[in-house]
Protein backbone atom coordinates (compact mmCIF):
# COMPACT_ATOMS: atom_id res chain seq x y z
CA UNK A 1 0.00 0.00 0.00
CA UNK A 2 3.18 2.43 0.91
CA UNK A 3 4.54 1.55 -2.53
CA UNK A 4 1.02 2.56 -4.39
CA UNK A 5 1.23 6.22 -2.57
CA UNK A 6 4.85 6.71 -2.95
CA UNK A 7 4.30 6.12 -6.74
CA UNK A 8 1.45 8.43 -7.03
CA UNK A 9 3.16 11.02 -4.79
CA UNK A 10 6.01 10.86 -7.35
CA UNK A 11 3.83 10.96 -10.37
CA UNK A 12 1.79 13.83 -8.90
CA UNK A 13 5.12 15.78 -8.12
CA UNK A 14 6.56 15.19 -11.27
CA UNK A 15 3.01 16.58 -13.39
CA UNK A 16 3.62 20.08 -11.07
CA UNK A 17 7.03 20.12 -12.05
CA UNK A 18 6.32 19.75 -15.66
CA UNK A 19 3.51 22.30 -15.36
CA UNK A 20 5.55 25.13 -14.35
CA UNK A 21 7.53 27.28 -17.05
CA UNK A 22 11.01 26.52 -17.17
CA UNK A 23 13.00 29.69 -15.78
CA UNK A 24 15.81 30.35 -18.23
CA UNK A 25 18.38 32.10 -17.44
CA UNK A 26 19.90 34.33 -20.16
CA UNK A 27 23.03 37.24 -19.81
CA UNK A 28 23.90 40.07 -22.73
CA UNK A 29 26.35 38.23 -25.00
CA UNK A 30 26.04 39.35 -28.07
CA UNK A 31 25.87 37.63 -31.05
CA UNK A 32 24.70 34.51 -28.90
CA UNK A 33 22.16 36.41 -26.66
CA UNK A 34 20.89 39.78 -26.70
CA UNK A 35 17.77 42.16 -26.40
CA UNK A 36 16.47 43.85 -29.59
CA UNK A 37 15.11 47.61 -29.71
CA UNK A 38 11.44 45.83 -28.18
CA UNK A 39 13.49 44.02 -25.66
CA UNK A 40 13.18 40.78 -26.58
CA UNK A 41 15.71 38.53 -26.66
CA UNK A 42 17.76 36.97 -29.78
CA UNK A 43 21.06 35.80 -30.97
CA UNK A 44 22.59 32.45 -31.85
CA UNK A 45 21.62 30.57 -28.35
CA UNK A 46 18.78 32.25 -28.19
CA UNK A 47 17.64 30.68 -31.33
CA UNK A 48 18.99 27.40 -30.53
CA UNK A 49 17.22 27.35 -27.43
CA UNK A 50 13.95 28.49 -28.66
CA UNK A 51 14.13 26.04 -31.17
CA UNK A 52 14.81 23.22 -28.95
CA UNK A 53 12.29 24.23 -26.48
CA UNK A 54 9.50 24.65 -29.61
CA UNK A 55 10.55 20.97 -30.94
CA UNK A 56 9.92 19.40 -26.73
CA UNK A 57 6.57 21.87 -26.23
CA UNK A 58 8.10 23.31 -23.30
CA UNK A 59 7.55 26.58 -21.55
CA UNK A 60 9.74 29.09 -20.55
CA UNK A 61 10.13 32.38 -19.18
CA UNK A 62 13.38 33.84 -19.28
CA UNK A 63 15.26 35.98 -16.18
CA UNK A 64 18.30 38.18 -17.13
CA UNK A 65 21.06 37.09 -14.83
CA UNK A 66 25.10 38.30 -14.80
CA UNK A 67 27.53 34.83 -15.42
CA UNK A 68 27.99 34.64 -11.75
CA UNK A 69 24.00 34.99 -11.40
CA UNK A 70 24.23 32.02 -14.13
CA UNK A 71 26.07 29.70 -12.79
CA UNK A 72 24.92 30.39 -8.82
CA UNK A 73 20.92 30.22 -9.88
CA UNK A 74 21.51 26.78 -12.15
CA UNK A 75 23.42 25.57 -8.58
CA UNK A 76 20.90 26.47 -6.08
CA UNK A 77 17.92 25.54 -8.42
CA UNK A 78 16.33 29.05 -8.83
CA UNK A 79 16.66 28.16 -12.97
CA UNK A 80 16.05 25.50 -14.69
CA UNK A 81 18.38 26.22 -17.59
CA UNK A 82 21.11 28.90 -18.65
CA UNK A 83 21.32 29.85 -22.43
CA UNK A 84 23.98 32.11 -24.28
CA UNK A 85 28.17 32.46 -24.00
CA UNK A 86 29.00 29.95 -21.08
CA UNK A 87 32.78 28.78 -21.45
CA UNK A 88 33.10 25.18 -20.43
CA UNK A 89 35.86 24.75 -18.29
CA UNK A 90 37.04 22.23 -16.20
CA UNK A 91 35.65 22.98 -12.75
CA UNK A 92 31.87 24.02 -14.28
CA UNK A 93 32.26 20.38 -16.17
CA UNK A 94 32.54 19.07 -12.40
CA UNK A 95 29.39 20.73 -11.05
CA UNK A 96 26.84 20.73 -14.02
CA UNK A 97 25.66 19.31 -17.55
CA UNK A 98 26.55 20.88 -20.75
CA UNK A 99 25.13 20.41 -24.01
CA UNK A 100 27.54 19.55 -27.10
CA UNK A 101 29.43 22.79 -27.54
CA UNK A 102 27.50 24.93 -31.16
CA UNK A 103 30.47 27.12 -31.11
CA UNK A 104 34.31 26.53 -30.61
CA UNK A 105 37.01 29.53 -30.68
CA UNK A 106 40.40 30.62 -30.18
CA UNK A 107 42.84 33.35 -29.49
CA UNK A 108 43.76 34.91 -32.75
CA UNK A 109 45.83 38.11 -33.66
CA UNK A 110 44.18 40.46 -36.31
CA UNK A 111 46.56 42.40 -38.83
CA UNK A 112 45.98 45.05 -41.61
CA UNK A 113 45.12 43.35 -44.98
CA UNK A 114 48.34 44.15 -46.79
CA UNK A 115 49.66 42.56 -50.66
CA UNK A 116 52.90 39.92 -49.58
CA UNK A 117 55.46 39.27 -51.89
CA UNK A 118 58.78 41.03 -53.12
CA UNK A 119 57.46 44.56 -53.31
CA UNK A 120 55.87 44.81 -50.38
CA UNK A 121 59.16 43.42 -48.65
CA UNK A 122 60.89 45.97 -51.13
CA UNK A 123 58.10 48.72 -49.93
CA UNK A 124 58.99 47.83 -45.92
CA UNK A 125 62.63 48.03 -46.67
CA UNK A 126 62.65 51.55 -47.50
CA UNK A 127 60.76 53.12 -44.81
CA UNK A 128 62.64 55.98 -43.40
CA UNK A 129 62.77 54.90 -40.29
CA UNK A 130 64.89 52.29 -41.37
CA UNK A 131 67.00 54.18 -43.28
CA UNK A 132 67.86 56.24 -40.40
CA UNK A 133 68.83 53.36 -38.17
CA UNK A 134 71.09 51.68 -41.03
CA UNK A 135 73.07 55.44 -41.50
CA UNK A 136 73.69 55.81 -37.44
CA UNK A 137 75.11 52.01 -37.52
CA UNK A 138 76.89 52.50 -40.99
CA UNK A 139 78.19 56.10 -39.18
CA UNK A 140 79.24 54.36 -35.52
CA UNK A 141 81.30 51.55 -37.74
CA UNK A 142 83.01 54.14 -40.12
CA UNK A 143 83.23 56.49 -36.53
CA UNK A 144 85.43 53.55 -34.82
CA UNK A 145 87.25 52.07 -37.67
CA UNK A 146 88.46 55.28 -38.13
CA UNK A 147 89.70 55.88 -34.75
CA UNK A 148 91.31 52.77 -34.66
CA UNK A 149 93.11 53.73 -37.78
CA UNK A 150 94.33 56.93 -36.25
CA UNK A 151 96.15 55.39 -32.90
CA UNK A 152 97.09 52.53 -34.19
CA UNK A 153 99.05 53.55 -36.62
CA UNK A 154 100.99 55.92 -34.20
CA UNK A 155 101.75 53.08 -31.80
CA UNK A 156 105.47 52.41 -30.89
CA UNK A 157 105.44 49.09 -30.98
CA UNK A 158 104.98 49.79 -35.23
CA UNK A 159 106.78 52.89 -36.17
CA UNK A 160 106.12 52.43 -39.52
CA UNK A 161 102.35 51.84 -39.44
CA UNK A 162 103.24 49.00 -42.03
CA UNK A 163 103.46 45.56 -39.44
CA UNK A 164 100.08 43.70 -41.04
CA UNK A 165 99.58 42.46 -37.09
CA UNK A 166 98.60 45.71 -36.46
CA UNK A 167 96.23 46.88 -38.92
CA UNK A 168 92.53 46.71 -39.87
Amino acid sequence: MNRAWLFFFVVWVSFLALAAPLRVGLKEAPPFSMKDAQGRWQGLAVELWESAAARLDLDYVYQERDLRGLLEGVAAGELDVAVGALTITAERERRFDFTSPFFATGLGIAVPDRPAGLGALLRGLWDVRLLWVLLALVGGVALVSGLVWRFERRDPRNPEGKDPRWSL
